[in-house]
């Protein structure tokens, strides 16, 4: 997987020169949100992009399940065909050759996460976006106007959230939560092709410790001073 990605982001950032009389378009800005189960991603990314707006007339969005529904569209495939790739899952190859044998609109698991690594892509390049999840750290991580954040919290804290939002016993809860945290990991290791440990974000926050407004607002001023959205400024 590291080989596709890396092959698409040399051909994206080193595009043939040699008719092209104009400036390189620079990529971003871009935010990506990766959090641990029962993190609020979405609130948080909320009150990020409205804390900008108070600076810049620039829209910003924020997206995750546009990516797979995007990738679903160019493939030309139902979305439940390719939500595995985001649930860290992998064909076979008795489950690759049985799909290419009946399935017309078969298409292999490269082509899928090729296809996905481009939408994200996609969204990076055109920038004021703030991904949340889909592995959007591992493609997004080299845009030079980028910012990286992290959402965590301890096992207790997310067990009792997710027993609670979703009306199950502690123990569900917690096999749950540390499912979906080593499917999230893994997902984003399928996509960059290295540990996750060595991944470095911008600014990790403990939910357990902090609210969302000070999350955003620490983060905001984290952009302010990378000077993510100077750009169109008000």
């Amino acid at each position: 997987m590291s080989n596709i990605l890396i092959k698409y982001m040399e051909d994206r950032f080193h595009k043939d020169k040699k008719h092209n009389e104009e400036p390189a378009k620079k990529w971003g800005p871009v935010i990506t949100i990766s959090r641990e189960a029962g993190c609020p991603a979405e609130e948080i990314s909320n009150k990020i992009i409205e804390l900008i707006s108070q600076y810049s007339k620039e829209k910003w969005t924020c997206i995750s399940k546009e990516i797979l529904e995007k990738s679903s569209t160019e493939l030309n495939l139902h979305p439940d065909k390719i939500s595995y790739v985001f649930k860290a899952e992998k064909k076979s190859m008795f489950d690759e050759a049985l799909s290419a044998f009946s399935n017309k609109y078969y298409k292999s698991d490269k082509k899928i996460r090729t296809t996905i690594t481009k939408v994200i892509s996609n969204y990076a390049e055109e920038g004021k976006v703030v991904i949340i999840g889909r592995g959007g750290v591992a493609i997004a991580k080299n845009v030079d106007d980028s910012f990286h954040i992290r959402l965590q919290a301890p096992l207790n804290w997310k067990v009792d959230i997710i027993s609670k939002n979703q009306n199950i016993s502690i123990s569900e809860a917690k096999e749950y939560a540390k499912d979906l945290d080593n499917k999230r990991k893994a997902l984003i290791e399928s996509f960059c092709g290295q540990k996750f440990e060595d991944l470095l974000f911008d600014a990790t926050f403990n939910c357990a410790k902090m609210t969302t407004d000070e999350i955003a607002e620490f983060a905001f001023d984290l952009l302010k001073m990378r000077n993510l959205y100077t750009k169109g400024s008000k």
